[in-house]
C-alpha cells in the first residue's frame, strides 16, 4: 500500500568552506521541496473535479468510483456486488380488495 505522505527530500550537510557542488545539491533539494509543496499529487489535493464517473458499479474495478441512482458519490470494495441501475417489475396474478 502506498503512503499518502511524501518523503520529505534531505538537505545535504554543509560543508566547512563555500562548495559550488554543495551549493548546487542544496538548491536540488530546495527546488524538490518546492515541487512537493505545490504539487500534492493525486491523493492530497484542495480541489479535485472528476469527470466521466459512471452511474453503476457494473464493469468497473475494485477501489474505482461511481456514483448511484440517487447522486451519491461511492467507491467499488472488495466484496460489493456490482449494481446496475437498469430497473425491471414484475406482477403475478391480481389481487382483489372488497370491503
Amino acid at each position: 500500500m502506498s503512503s499518502l505522505v511524501p518523503l520529505r527530500p534531505t538537505l545535504p550537510d554543509p560543508p566547512d568552506d563555500y562548495n559550488g557542488r554543495y551549493f548546487r545539491q542544496l538548491m536540488r533539494q530546495i527546488e524538490e521541496l518546492f515541487y512537493l509543496m505545490l504539487n500534492p499529487g493525486e491523493l492530497r489535493s484542495y480541489t479535485h473535479t472528476i469527470t466521466g464517473m459512471k452511474q453503476s458499479s457494473s464493469n468497473i474495478l475494485i477501489g474505482e468510483l461511481y456514483y448511484d441512482e440517487l447522486g451519491v458519490v461511492r467507491i467499488l470494495r472488495q466484496g460489493d456486488a456490482p449494481v446496475n441501475p437498469a430497473t425491471a417489475t414484475m406482477s403475478l396474478g391480481s389481487v382483489t380488495v372488497t370491503t
